[in-house]
């Protein structure tokens, strides 16, 4: 009779056991699932340029997973090293982002792209006035420093500016520190920007 008790009582701390186990598996196979990265959802341009579609890249920094949201992205969430997998370079991922506008509404483009970044990023940044605003040739290179996570990062952006608005800018001799987005116009005819996320480094203009 006693053993007949003690199979019983060990037949159903086996069963809680394994139920235990597959209820675990199921919660960590839903909290590490991830979009399949397709053609669709992640695109390389050229040999330095990538189009991201997922809404989120997860990635480590300073020993922590953090999350990257995607400007526009609309295919779920994407592991970084995943994405790491089907790149044709070696160049840095998140620091080889293009985004496309329409030709003439670059400019609109840009300030949607910043407004969707104050919720995270640039959370406690004034967007209308980055870090810097340079000129090279004909291309505006606009920088935001930031802390995301606890981590001191910046958010380089480069796109095709309007000659004549640069030399407008110089000929008041409003410099790079003291300019803000609202002061400047982009290029008519462009019709995307490429921006660099780097978690981790500042970007060297920060006062």
């Amino acid at each position: 009779m006693k053993l007949r008790k003690l199979k019983l009582v060990l037949g159903v701390l086996f069963f809680i056991t394994v139920c235990l186990f597959i209820k675990n598996t199921e919660c960590l196979s839903q909290n590490t699932s991830r979009e399949k990265v397709t053609d669709k959802n992640f695109q390389q341009l050229y040999a330095d340029c990538y189009v991201i579609k997922f809404s989120n890249v997860f990635m480590m920094a300073d020993s922590k997973k953090i999350i990257i949201p995607i400007y526009n992205g609309t295919y779920g969430d994407v592991d970084l090293d995943e994405l790491k997998k089907f790149q044709k370079s070696k160049a840095d991922i998140l620091s080889s982002l293009i985004f496309y506008s329409k030709k003439g509404k670059l400019k609109n483009t840009l300030i949607d792209f910043l407004n969707f970044y104050k919720k995270s990023l640039l959370k406690d940044n004034d967007i209308n006035k980055p870090t810097i605003i340079g000129g090279e040739g004909d291309s505006y290179i606009i920088w935001y420093d930031f802390v995301y996570e606890g981590i001191n990062s910046s958010m380089m952006i480069h796109l095709l500016g309007d000659e004549k608005n640069m030399d407008e800018l110089d000929e008041k001799r409003i410099r790079g520190r003291d300019r803000t987005i609202e002061m400047i116009e982009f290029n008519s005819k462009a019709d995307n920007f490429r921006v660099s996320i780097n978690i981790g480094e500042e970007s060297g203009f920060k006062k």
